[in-house]
């Protein structure tokens, strides 16, 4: 501690020196070795000694904290400095387990990769550098990601050329993988000459076609072949699910009537997959397929019914659809989520809007209906709490748990992560509780925001953001679906005042139901499970 006390006061007050740096490097305490390495970064900027020695060191070094810092150090240097840096660490295979350092070696690069590509093509000609463990599973995929998102002519130009460099089939396959990354949710367009040659010629030395890289380039070849595989029974499951989900990404109008027969599918994976995919589709007919089949082709397991349900509330059209069934009694009012009637209300549609108030009821009850039920809630609950909870009464709640909110929530390592992890929550606090149940929407954790999003075909859906970047963006369903979109066919991305979870979860339990249900929620030690 005093040799590094001692090194932060000369820090801050001048005296950190190229000549001193150079010194301390050398060091046999590694501590001082990695605070200098930090030290250097801070500067931002190095002299060429001084940098020739960081990169020995990065070949050297035997402390894994120390080339951690190098690492961070790296991504503060200037690219002269950073890549011979970042090509000694990307050596040191015994780092690949590592928890940061891969990433932290991409961070170091990625900093580079704007400013000065020619550096980084240059430092991918060492052909030797591709089979290093790190460099095939952490940076070649995100290099070639990390330019294709960009997208402009440059960035397009520089994935031609990493395919033009890369020494083997293999590893531009591995490029290709992250290509493809980089346009999922959306179709290839508009690639330079030189990035199209590219991909056929790689094509051509595999001697096969890459299906999936062909559908999105939107080849009328590549999507009937995919098409035709698809409806056969007797083709590799994962990918026709693959290729389904792709098809649904790129949307070509004749996929529909495929889609829709594979609603018959004897496996409940390619009818949950057929769906997914249809949903991308504004197509009247989809709406009117799944409501005709709903009884008949898509049974009541696996969340297959609920998938239905979303997709058919997520259009206008295809939601009228869905209400004609319920006020024909063909298809139970109960049996529709109440986030789901709550997702169907956003479409700007008079005939749904009455269907709905028709259905459920208007809108959502006022502060002061709310508060009465809290306390009728109340009494009804303390009533029940004078007996200790039996195991019993916990197995009961515990399956109420699972039907009306494990969807969602987590409790006790079981449940979903739509919604906040209840373990840790303060759940002896029968108030907070019954708050939080009757009006889910009176206070909302930032991480739980709920989004709606409308895209310009109509489709409508709400959820939590996944993930985004300047290309796509991901929303997840109360029913962890998520859906992956094109952000150019984004027309409405917006926050809502109102919770992902639903009002009114609770308002058909009886008495007894509710106390068994708190009981198991309340309770410190869960049931045994039989």
């Amino acid at each position: 501690p005093g040799a590094l006390e001692s090194l932060w006061i000369v820090a801050r007050t001048g005296g950190f020196t190229p000549d001193l740096a150079l010194q301390l490097l050398g060091s046999p305490n590694p501590e001082i070795r990695r605070w200098t390495v930090r030290l250097i970064g801070d500067e931002r900027r190095t002299s060429d000694a001084v940098a020739a020695r960081l990169t020995q060191l990065s070949h050297d070094e035997s402390y894994v904290q120390v080339r951690s810092q190098l690492a961070s150090t790296a991504k503060r240097l200037p690219a002269k400095y950073a890549l011979p840096i970042v090509q000694e660490l990307l050596k040191r295979d015994e780092d690949q387990t590592d928890l940061h350092l891969p990433m932290l070696i991409w961070w170091a690069l990625e900093a580079q990769c704007g400013g000065d590509r020619a550096a980084v093509l240059e430092l991918f000609g060492d052909k030797t550098l591709w089979d290093h463990p790190i460099t095939a599973t952490t940076i070649v995929p995100r290099l070639m990601q990390r330019y294709a998102l960009a997208g402009t002519p440059d960035d397009l130009e520089t994935c031609a050329q990493l395919l033009a460099i890369a020494p083997s089939d293999a590893h531009r396959q591995t490029l290709i993988s992250g290509f493809l990354e980089a346009y999922q949710g959306r179709e290839i367009k508009h690639l330079p000459e030189s990035l199209t040659n590219a991909i056929a010629s790689y094509q051509k030395s595999l001697g096969q076609d890459d299906l999936v890289l062909n559908i999105r380039l939107g080849k009328e070849d590549a999507i009937d072949q995919a098409l035709k595989f698809i409806a056969d029974e007797k083709s590799d499951r994962p990918k026709r699910l693959s290729y389904m989900e792709v098809l649904g990404e790129v949307k070509p109008a004749r996929a529909v009537p495929v889609l829709i027969n594979l609603m018959g599918a004897s496996s409940i994976a390619i009818k949950r997959g057929a769906l997914q995919a249809l949903i991308n589709f504004d197509d009247p007919a989809i709406g009117e397929a799944i409501c005709s089949r709903y009884h008949t082709q898509l049974p009541d397991e696996q969340d297959l019914r609920s998938i239905a349900l979303r997709v058919l509330a997520s259009r206008a059209a295809w939601a009228k659809r869905l209400l004609m069934e319920v006020d024909a009694f063909r298809i139970k009012s109960s049996l529709v989520p109440l986030d789901i009637v709550q997702q169907m209300r956003l479409h700007n549609d008079p005939e749904v809007q009455a269907l709905l108030n028709k259905l459920w009821g208007k809108t959502r009850a006022t502060s002061e209906e709310k508060q009465k039920q809290v306390a009728r809630l109340r009494t009804a609950l303390v009533a029940q709490r004078g007996k200790t909870a039996d195991q019993d009464q916990l197995v009961r709640g515990r399956a109420l748990f699972t039907k009306h909110c494990a969807t969602c929530h987590t409790l006790f390592d079981d449940g979903g992560k739509t919604g906040p992890n209840l373990t840790g929550y303060e759940r002896d606090n029968i108030d907070f509780l019954l708050l939080s149940v009757v009006d889910p929407s009176a206070a909302i954790r930032e991480e739980f925001t709920q989004f709606q999003i409308v895209t310009t075909s109509g489709l409508t859906l709400t959820g939590l953001i996944d993930k985004q970047d300047d290309r796509t963006v991901s929303i997840r369903g109360a029913n962890n679906q998520s859906t992956l979109l094109n952000r150019d066919d984004v027309e409405v991305l917006k926050a809502m005042d109102t919770s992902i979870m639903p009002d009114g979860l609770i308002e058909k339990m009886t008495d007894a139901e509710l106390a068994d249900l708190f009981a198991f929620v309340m309770t410190r030690t869960p049931p045994v499970k039989k």
